[in-house]
């Protein structure tokens, strides 16, 4: 296009452009997106047309969107450096105050604070810190964190890490033997079937009175007040209250389906018989305390003293087994006549009854059957024979004796007897060699 073609060019589209902004009757009108400073043509060359104003759907470089903000201007969600923010050392996004691990982004999470990790964060597997940690198994034990600790029964135990302990009082069934030690404020528990211990139950104190209950499958104690708890060992799950007496418990004992508390509250003293949710069935007063008890399940009769009272004597109590009612009460027609000593045996076939003395006693008519002599332990095995202890210094004997109470047998082991138990058609010898428990 040469010079003469584009002057008239110009002249043209300057004359529409003047035409442009001018109603029908020759007045001035705004031209549609022309800012008014930039409508006269005098400040307005062809050859530098006004630049377009910016539209609100495309914003100018110079001035950014708000929905993409400039470097400068940081969005809420990004604050800026500047601005003060949580202290996450390991980008895991938990607050270092309350991260486990605050310098590894693997784990956050440890419940017990035992040193090992509930869970793994997401995305991860392993630390990448410490390459030896890993996941707690028992995430609510702080004494229980490896997977060697877990025990036969699924539970936590490390049978390394056994304590020393005095023993305090025994209980068996249903494949355990149960070690109560009142200084360690536990229960050990020993299971026949896989010649080991198990994880021990745990008190909150010292209990004053214990014992285990083969029907419920629980631990019954008190801690010295009238209150009593039990220990569901189904799932050892923790304490329960169980019930209570008028006066402060002095005697707890399983008698099959029931269980049975001697306070000192009433003429003598109480009996109370309890069912298995804590209904009291039964109540007797003029019931004297004793140190011991032994339960006959083929008679339903439990068997007892009265320490403290003059003369000693045996005594016993049948309670029925469907309704928990005391149906009958009596003692021994000698009053004296004979010495009255702890253990209470009972024949396994519930004929006899044996005491710590060597007196045997008809289960029925506790008429005196004769003597065996003596003895430290006893235990009737499954068979029916009886076994007898004598202490010497260091070592023990245990006697098998025929149906005529003869001695054949004598076996002589190492170390201080604690207990004799017939379980699961095993005999347990329990004892104590070099300050440890030995159990076979």
């Amino acid at each position: 296009m040469d010079a003469s073609l584009m002057k008239k060019f110009g002249v043209v589209l300057l004359l529409a452009l003047f035409l442009g902004g001018c109603g029908a009757d020759g007045s001035e009108t705004d031209a549609p997106g022309v800012p008014e400073e930039e409508q006269s043509p005098e400040e307005q060359s062809p050859e530098e047309p006004s630049p377009k104003e910016p539209s609100p759907e495309e914003p100018s470089p110079e001035e950014p969107s708000p929905e993409e903000p400039s470097p400068e201007e940081p969005s809420p969600e990004e604050p800026s450096p500047e601005e003060p923010g949580i202290d996450d050392s390991d980008a895991d996004g938990v607050e270092d105050s309350v991260d486990a691990y605050p310098m590894d982004p693997a784990a956050s999470l440890d419940s017990d604070g035992d040193g090992f990790p509930d869970e793994w964060n997401e995305g991860y597997t392993n630390s990448l810190i410490d390459t030896e940690l890993s996941l707690d198994p028992f995430p609510h034990n702080p004494e229980c964190f490896l997977i060697e600790q877990i025990d036969v029964s699924g539970e936590c135990y490390d049978a390394s890490t056994m304590p020393a302990f005095t023993p305090t009082s025994f209980f068996s069934g249903n494949d355990f033997i149960y070690i109560y030690s009142a200084s360690r404020k536990a229960v050990y528990r020993w299971s026949v079937t896989w010649n080991q211990y198990v994880a021990p139950v745990y008190l909150d104190d010292a209990a004053e009175a214990i014992t285990y209950s083969e029907a419920h499958h629980r631990i019954y104690l008190s801690y010295g007040d009238n209150q009593i708890h039990f220990i569901d060992l189904t799932d050892n799950a923790g304490q329960y209250e169980f019930t209570q007496t008028t006066a402060a418990v002095s005697g707890l004992v399983a008698a099959g389906n029931y269980v049975l508390a001697h306070d000192s509250s009433g003429a003598w003293g109480s009996h109370y018989i309890f069912d298995v949710t804590g209904y009291r069935t039964d109540y007797k007063e003029w019931r004297q305390f004793s140190s011991v008890y032994s339960w006959n399940s083929e008679l339903s009769r439990l068997y007892h003293f009265q320490d403290g009272f003059s003369p000693n004597d045996l005594l016993y109590e049948d309670i029925n087994q469907a309704t928990g009612l005391i149906t009958a009460s009596g003692d021994s027609p000698y009053h004296g006549d004979y010495s009255i000593q702890a253990p209470i045996v009972v024949s396994d076939d519930g004929r006899l009854v044996l005491l710590g003395s060597g007196d045997l006693y008809d289960a029925e008519s506790l008429t005196w059957e004769g003597s065996v002599g003596s003895f430290g332990f006893a235990v009737w095995t499954s068979d029916n024979e009886l076994l007898t202890t004598e202490q010497s210094a260091g070592a023990f004997k245990i006697f098998r004796r025929n149906d005529e109470f003869r001695v054949v047998e004598v076996a002589t082991l190492p170390g201080i007897l604690l207990d004799i138990i017939s379980i699961n058609g095993k005999t347990i010898v329990v004892r104590n060699v070099s300050n440890s428990i030995l159990i076979s």
